[in-house]
């Protein structure tokens, strides 16, 4: 019998498509790049569509405003490495050194500066060895347009209410958690832990970038609650079907901004 540690990892994973991402991430891209194509200046197309892709990177779930910030701040970041790459001659091998030395030391900050420092390093070295026909401050010009481009699909296609894809990524972890709490017992509790903790992972991934959000006491009490339904999950017993309304109850507070009422015991 192969052992879960070696299976697991090969096991198909199912979770929740992003298929917004999806579509602005594809349009991203081709919207640039063919309209480049079409006026004939591919050097400039291929740059633009490049900072798409690498701004459809950092396109992960969260509202307007941190959304933003996960995309702006490392396109910045990757602008600067163009800019820094046409510098050419032996002045290449320490500059390299020194942006891998500033990436690694500002890596360690947090996930936004994290995303930066990875493409300040691999856009340094791309402008080392492209060999596009622009001036460094055009060629980071066109890349910060590739990642506009993207930003502004972002902005247009993301909730306007202000923290509603945060709410939503909290509520959710209730809401499994009620699941859980149902399925502890039968075939389906295994199923259940997995999207229990998917949606404990979807949640920390929207509000990773904000330490201070009003939304991580929320966040706090549903991962405590978590570990306890995950603890009678393991006792493979029945529990009682009152159980699940308050983490139900507690999605809807969290979603409507209001009292979640009174709870069972």
């Amino acid at each position: 019998m192969r052992p879960d540690w070696l299976t697991h990892p090969l096991r198909w994973q199912r979770g929740p498509v992003p298929w917004a991402a999806t579509a602005r991430g594809a349009a991203g891209m081709a919207v640039p790049l063919g309209l480049a194509l079409a006026a004939g200046r591919p050097a400039e197309g291929v740059l633009a569509g490049l900072g798409a892709m690498f701004a459809g990177v950092n396109d992960r779930p969260a509202g307007r405003r941190t959304g933003a910030v996960q995309q702006a701040v490392p396109a910045l970041a990757g602008a600067l490495g163009l800019l820094i790459g046409t510098v050419g001659g032996w002045w290449a091998v320490p500059l390299l050194g020194a942006v891998g030395a500033l990436s690694g030391a500002i890596s360690v900050t947090g996930p936004v500066a994290s995303a930066a420092a990875v493409q300040l390093t691999v856009l340094t070295v791309l402008g080392c060895g492209m060999p596009a026909p622009l001036p460094g401050w055009a060629r980071a010009g066109c890349y910060l347009a590739g990642a506009a481009w993207l930003l502004l699909l972002r902005q247009l296609t993301t909730h306007p209410q202000p923290l509603h894809a945060e709410r939503q990524a909290v509520a959710a972890v209730f809401d499994a958690l009620a699941d859980a709490l149902d399925a502890a017992g039968t075939d389906r509790a295994e199923s259940a832990r997995r999207h229990l903790t998917a949606a404990l992972d979807r949640a920390g991934e929207q509000l990773r970038t904000d330490h201070a959000h009003p939304l991580r006491t929320r966040l706090a009490a549903a991962s405590a609650l978590c570990e306890a339904g995950v603890a009678l999950l393991h006792a493979a017993r029945p529990l009682p079907t009152r159980l699940a309304t308050g983490p139900r109850r507690l999605a809807t507070a969290v979603r409507t901004e209001s009292l979640p009422g009174p709870l069972p015991v």
